[in-house]
């Protein structure tokens, strides 16, 4: 490649189409933060452009997009609901493939590195954490070096094998990770009426905030992008990027989408003190979730003081032998008790249920679906079990299904489980029977009391609920 230092090296960040019913619609903060992350420790100038197929319906925009920009390099992120987007557009990218190096990076990516190599015109795939492994290839690329000693990186060789010298180290400092580029998108854009993680907006403008990465507990079902050891920005770097939106953005609503949030209670405590002592009027949300029997009413009570309006939990199962088998290490008393304590202080609760469990019986799915309906839950998700590559629960079902390599991958709002050896009702009438018992008119009248933006949030309420019951 040329050198790079008086022009910039041009890199086309893509985001893909979302292929589920209810399609999420969150600014791509993953892509926000390689950008920024490049833009400041690469040796010459580097000029970011990011090309969001879900903002447009244009069917030739990404030919047009990739001829105007020129790009010396071409970033795609992934997730599993993603996964067709290299197959749909094989046409369009196979005529710049030999010209420009095509990198994929996310979790989708990260679990099927040889399938997209072997099957597809990209590259490169950054697995796991990307930041430092996507810089290096970018110096090694430029400057012609060898990326045999490149971790993080899969790639192919010009004889066609598969080169992978394993994941990178984490980064242990996460203030080295500039506050994600901004400007690199039109953030109004991603505001109004468009579908998001949460689903309950509170104020007009708002935009997901990552703290931490990584979570150390080892549920089976999960992917391990970030690891097990919990890495924490500190509370004044975290705390500058939510005044930067606040002041320069006019953003008034954060959706914190850690992984464990409440994992150091002091520094939770420290992030939302500031948050209060400097006055600032924003609304929080947690479509992550919270460790929900790791909160005490300390925490609820100074959470709701900093503007949190809503806290979701992931309960998953209200069987302890699927809770034992899943790994999930709950205790659900604790978590029912915080979901009431909640209420108590007018914080919408969501609870994150999955249905259709391996082995799961039908007793045992009904004990599910009768703890949400019983608890002082606002709101409820049930999702089908889906065994995602690269987690245990997938290598777990491979002996006893070999099919499970070739089923096609899906997103959590999946019609049924695969895997789920009930017979009689199927998963898909449960789930449409389960979520019509769920919200019983005084749960509907109390979210008519307590929740924001009424009018917002019943539309797309409504909407929700006419997708899933028509799965």
């Amino acid at each position: 490649m040329k050198t790079f230092s008086s022009s910039p090296f041009k890199i086309l960040f893509i985001k893909p189409r979302v292929n589920t019913p209810i399609p999420i619609l969150d600014i791509p903060l993953g892509i926000l933060s390689l950008s920024a992350y490049v833009k400041k420790y690469a040796p010459f100038p580097i000029q970011t452009f990011c090309l969001d197929l879900r903002l447009t319906k244009k069917t030739k925009i990404l030919k047009k997009t990739i001829d105007s920009i020129r790009p010396h390099l071409i970033g795609i992120s992934m997730m599993d609901s993603e996964s067709d987007f290299l197959s749909k557009n094989k046409a369009v990218l196979g005529e710049y493939c030999h010209q420009i190096p095509f990198v994929a990076g996310g979790p989708f990516a990260t679990g099927h590195y040889e399938q997209i190599l072997n099957e597809t015109c990209i590259s490169f795939v950054i697995v796991g954490e990307g930041e430092r492994s996507f810089l290096d290839l970018i110096l090694n690329l430029v400057k012609g070096r060898s990326l045999n000693n490149l971790r993080g990186l899969a790639w192919r060789s010009k004889d066609k094998k598969i080169l992978f010298n394993g994941r990178a180290p984490y980064i242990e400092n996460l203030d080295e990770i500039p506050v994600p580029d901004y400007d690199l998108i039109d953030l109004d854009k991603y505001q109004g009426y468009h579908p998001h993680m949460n689903g309950v907006l509170a104020a007009n403008r708002y935009v997901p905030v990552m703290s931490s990465r990584a979570c150390p507990f080892y549920c089976v079902f999960c992917h391990d992008m970030f690891g097990k050891k919990v890495r924490q920005r500190s509370v004044q770097h975290f705390l500058n990027e939510i005044k930067i939106l606040y002041y320069q953005y006019n953003i008034r609503e954060f959706h914190i989408i850690d992984d464990y949030f409440n994992f150091n209670p002091k520094r939770m405590h420290a992030i939302l003190d500031q948050i209060i002592q400097e006055r600032l009027k924003i609304h929080i949300a947690f479509p992550n979730a919270l460790r929900g029997d790791k909160l005490c009413t300390e925490d609820i009570l100074r959470l709701k003081q900093a503007g949190t309006y809503m806290i979701n939990f992931s309960i998953e199962t209200g069987s302890m032998r699927i809770q034992k088998i899943i790994e999930k290490k709950i205790n659900i008393k604790k978590v029912l008790q915080n979901i009431t304590k909640a209420k108590e202080m007018g914080i919408i609760t969501r609870g994150y249920f999955m249905l259709g469990f391996p082995g799961e019986t039908r007793k045992e799915l009904q004990k599910t679906i009768d703890l949400a309906c019983k608890s002082d839950l606002s709101m409820v998700s049930f999702f089908s079990v889906i065994p995602f590559k690269n987690t245990r629960l997938f290598e777990w079902l491979r002996a006893e299904y070999p099919q499970i390599d070739k089923l096609p991958e899906t997103a959590f709002w999946a019609p049924g489980s695969y895997f789920s050896k009930m017979t009689g009702i199927p998963l898909k009438r449960i789930k449409k029977v389960a979520s019509l018992r769920f919200y019983s008119a005084n749960r509907l009248i109390w979210l008519i009391r307590n929740v924001p933006r009424k009018f917002y949030f019943f539309s797309r309420f409504v909407h929700s609920a006419v997708s899933i019951l028509s799965i």
